[in-house]
């Protein structure tokens, strides 16, 4: 196996399978729990939008995380995350895309949507200061800028520089097969 240092590592300290599923948990914030889908202030049921978990002790919802890099683990690069097991008439696949607020501006990060402002996926970041092995922080480039994803005031997830770190948390037992 190579160096663990290109690979990202769940709250055990095991690496995160490629394709596994995991609770996304915020770290040094005192607003909740793990992420989860939430419907936004609106009259349609969809997109969701991905929100922290107003209670400090739930896991959140579970989501598949996924890289285009052929590996068992996922490494540093290009990331996509995925609703699991989510029972909504959104629009399948229900991964994490943009949507704009047109009229605050903000940029929220949804699912269900087909509202995107680019294609490219997320990445995921390990931070280079006071930061835990564990921990990470998840941004999103273009060919132009990389912005950081964080928390508005009504809770929910968007591209805004807030720096937050997340740990994952096994969602499942995952096994896997030694090919």
């Amino acid at each position: 196996m190579a160096a663990s240092y290109a690979y990202i590592t769940d709250e055990d300290g095991e690496l995160v399978l490629n394709g596994g599923t995991y609770y996304i948990i915020p770290q040094r914030t005192a607003n909740g729990g793990g992420l989860t889908v939430a419907q936004k202030q609106q009259t349609s049921a969809c997109p969701l939008f991905i929100a922290q978990e107003k209670d400090g002790s739930s896991n959140g919802h579970p989501f598949k995380i996924t890289s285009p890099i052929s590996s068992k683990y996922l490494p540093f690069g290009p990331t996509e995350f995925y609703i699991v097991d989510d029972t909504t008439t959104c629009t399948k696949p229900l991964s994490w895309r943009f949507t704009r607020d047109n009229a605050t501006g903000h940029i929220y990060v949804a699912a269900g949507t087909t509202q995107s402002l680019g294609p490219s996926p997320f990445g995921i970041l390990s931070p280079f200061s006071d930061a835990q092995p564990d921990e990470y922080e998840i941004f999103y480039c273009d060919n132009v800028l990389c912005e950081g994803s964080g928390f508005y005031e009504n809770g929910l997830l968007g591209l805004n520089n807030d720096h937050v770190r997340f740990r994952f948390r096994k969602a499942f037992t995952q096994t896997s097969q030694i090919m």
